[in-house]
């Protein structure tokens, strides 16, 4: 369980599953705001995160995931270009494993030679003539970044949100060491369930909002749960069968609150008991 203070409020986050499915509302938004802050290294003195036994939390002991879902933002970081999220990753891929890169060392190593090339000869007589004086041609090495900024990944034909996946998937495993909470931004259908699922056995957790989700394809099992954040200092725990559970993410989505009144007066009456709920709830099933 974590306790967060986070500008006036006060969040309540339960024990996290592999999935973790949130109602939308404002102290949803307060704890996104809260992560990107405080995990993702960013203004973190507005923040003070405390977990069981009120033992303060540190953002150095846990990572933060989230990639805007906007095509351009996708499109340059599954570039190669130096200042690309793919690059720098990469980059740094290649310095943790560098026996197997040999080849990028190699090319590195080989560019020095150009110094003993006869036409870099020639440059350097032409520059010197009649002058009296010695230039000569030094190296200047280069990040690996440079020359992996010649390549490109062909990702014609593939979805934007599978390329967006591709940038969560090099994030995760770059960040693995530390538990990790990655926030997902599209909607999630069977497909990205079998991805997230892929992460089972790991020490990471999704979040999403329920209005990115139709709880009717969620598989019962233990991996995932339901979350009312409300501002109280309490958690409510309710099991439910399968398809209440359905019907409770259902009523929670933002668009049916909108239009409830067009609802059927089961789904009314469970939004109904849940606008007066007073404690955080976590919904299992």
């Amino acid at each position: 369980m974590m306790r967060i203070k986070y500008n006036e409020q006060n969040i309540i986050l339960p024990d996290l599953r592999l999935i973790n499915i949130f109602q939308n509302n404002s102290n949803y938004k307060g704890l996104e705001e809260m992560l990107d802050y405080y995990f993702g290294k960013k203004k973190k003195s507005k923040c003070s995160v405390k977990g069981n036994e009120n033992y303060p939390i540190s953002c150095n002991e846990m990572n933060y995931i989230y990639f805007e879902n906007n095509l351009n933002m996708i499109s340059d970081n599954l570039e190669l270009k130096p200042k690309s999220f793919l690059n720098g990753s990469l980059e740094e891929f290649v310095k943790a494993n560098q026996n197997d890169f040999n080849t990028l060392e190699s090319i590195r190593n080989n560019v020095r030679d150009f110094r003993t090339d006869q036409g870099f000869y020639k440059i350097q007589k032409i520059l010197e003539r009649g002058l009296q004086c010695h230039c000569s041609l030094e190296f200047t090495d280069f990040p690996y970044s440079s020359i992996l900024s010649m390549l490109s990944f062909k990702c014609d034909g593939i979805p934007e949100e599978k390329k967006l996946m591709m940038l969560y998937n090099l994030s995760i495993y770059l960040q693995r060491a530390k538990p990790l909470i990655v926030n997902l931004s599209f909607k999630i259908d069977e497909n990205v369930l079998d991805w997230i699922y892929t992460y089972k056995d790991s020490n990471v957790y999704f979040i999403v909002s329920a209005d990115q989700i139709d709880c009717s394809i969620l598989p019962e099992n233990d991996m995932l749960q339901y979350i009312i954040l409300n501002d109280s200092e309490s958690i409510k725990t309710e099991m439910y069968m399968p398809e209440e559970f359905d019907m409770l993410c259902y009523s929670q989505n933002s668009y049916i609150q909108k239009y409830m009144h067009l609802q059927s007066r089961n789904i009314q009456k469970i939004a109904s008991d849940f606008s007066k709920k007073d404690k955080n709830y976590v919904c299992l099933f």
